[in-house]
């Protein structure tokens, strides 16, 4: 009897716990993949990847040498999931994983087939290091998806970090790094792409720029509370940390909150934030200037521009630092709508204002040119060597005031055929040159202003008395 009842209690301590065997997580190693940075674990995680589902990764190495095909049409919802110190050594060409999803326009909700969300939507890519041994390796492609979150990932010595491509919808990534890679860290490759999030991230020392969109409709990016720094390398042109361009498409709907975003001032071109904004034309108007900006709360310096807008139409920069640009703090070009306002533009002394970069001194200061309906409001700028702290060219409807120079080199406010246009209640000084000077336009009004030093105002520029 006892015999009997030890033999009973064994097997159900083994059924027990091949019960449990059973419940625990698989990971790739079920699937045959090593993880020891020698062995191809490609087909191993492919064959994982095919079954769906959530994808685990153990403490590991896994080498991949070509990409793994992430079909949702074939695999449902997937989750990729790394479980401890995971890293992806991606030593072929192209993407590590290329999710394919279903979408083959943005559409509303209710025009999405009724079995969409059990192939498509709520994609996860967490806790997984992404490494490119290949100069053409990429971390992941994503073409045709919806919500798909990339959360604490890190992407380092790849081509692209994160490349979109063609058409996606509400993306999100947050708390990654995406550092040291050859080109784009994040990259909107000429997409059809709605509502984006990246927030939370560091984004630096890629050496084609940090965020960089290129053509496609682009809408709805909210850059918030990330760190973007020095994106910018040798034998590549010069980009920038953000850089947004429309030409043959039409990007717009932009947001950058509460970001630092600075370095690097020596070479020319370079800028923290660059956004083009000419656009395709639409049937229904001619205007071709794309925008629709929102920078605001950020801590921007050290480029050789800080902000450069071409052909940018409904910008807001506001309540922002800006500082020490080689050649412009601000510069915008063939623009309307712009509100400069709340800014800080300081030449720190222990940031080392009166240090030399590629074009010689520090120059900073905010040039506009051909623009116009913008309002500079409450600037704050205080010194550099610029030919002028404020140069406007151009263009007419600008409506400056309540802005403060002090101790510029150069002109402290320069307005060269400027029209219709008031200059009011602002306080300008400058040791050596004019503190205010207005070269030819007309209809304008200037009045109101506190002068420190001299002036020097075409009289054919201005309003005349009682009119």
């Amino acid at each position: 009897m006892i015999a009997r009842s030890l033999l009973v209690s064994f097997l159900s301590l083994a059924l027990f716990a091949g019960v449990l065997a059973r419940a625990e997580p698989r990971t790739v190693r079920d699937f045959g993949a090593v993880g020891d940075g020698r062995h191809d674990d490609t087909a191993a995680i492919q064959k994982a990847v095919d079954a769906g589902g959530a994808v685990r990764f153990p403490a590991g190495t896994f080498r991949l040498t070509k990409p793994v095909e992430v079909q949702l049409q074939k695999t449902g919802l997937i989750s990729l999931i790394g479980e401890g110190a995971t890293v992806l050594e991606m030593a072929g060409e192209g993407p590590a994983f290329h999710f394919v999803g279903t979408l083959r326009k943005n559409i509303a909700p209710a025009e999405l087939p009724d079995d969409f969300w059990t192939k498509a939507g709520n994609l996860l890519v967490t806790g997984i290091g992404f490494v490119g041994s290949n100069p053409a390796s990429v971390g992941l492609e994503i073409t045709h998806t919806v919500q798909m979150t990339i959360a604490n990932c890190s992407f380092r010595q790849l081509r692209y970090g994160i490349h979109y491509t063609e058409v996606n919808r509400n993306a999100i990534v947050t708390g990654c790094h995406v550092y040291n890679n050859r080109e784009a860290g994040i990259y909107f490759d000429h997409v059809d792409f709605h509502q984006v999030n990246i927030v939370g991230s560091h984004i630096s020392y890629n050496r084609g720029g940090g965020i960089v969109a290129r053509g496609g409709a682009l809408r709805n990016l909210q850059i918030g509370t990330c760190d973007i720094e020095a994106n910018v390398g040798p034998g590549l042109p010069p980009t920038a940390n953000v850089f947004i361009d429309s030409t043959g498409g039409s990007v717009g709907e932009v947001e950058i909150t509460g970001c630092t975003i600075q370095h690097f001032p020596n070479t020319p071109g370079f800028a923290n934030i660059h956004f083009i904004g000419l656009s395709t034309a639409v049937n229904f108007t001619k205007e071709r200037r794309h925008g629709n900006l929102i920078v605001t709360g950020n801590m921007i310096n050290d480029a050789d521009v800080n902000i450069h807008l071409e052909s940018v139409r409904g910008a807001v920069i506001s309540g922002n630092t800006i500082s020490l640009a080689s050649s412009h703090d601000i510069l915008i070009e063939n623009s309307a709508e712009i509100m400069l306002t709340d800014i800080a533009l300081d030449r720190h002394p222990r940031y080392r204002p009166d240090r030399t970069t590629w074009g010689g001194p520090v120059k900073q200061g905010i040039v506009i040119r051909n623009s116009g309906d913008c309002t500079l409001s409450s600037l704050r700028i205080n010194g550099g060597k610029a030919p002028a702290a404020i140069e406007i060219s151009g263009g007419s409807g600008f409506h400056i005031n309540n802005c403060t120079v002090a101790g510029a080199d150069g002109i402290g406010l320069l307005l060269t055929d400027v029209r219709d246009s008031m200059i009011t209640a602002n306080m300008l000084s400058s040791s050596a040159q004019p503190a205010l000077a207005v070269r030819g336009g007309a209809g304008n009004q200037i009045d109101g202003n506190l002068i420190r030093g001299r002036s020097e105002i075409d009289p054919a520029s201005r309003i005349a008395a009682g009119k």
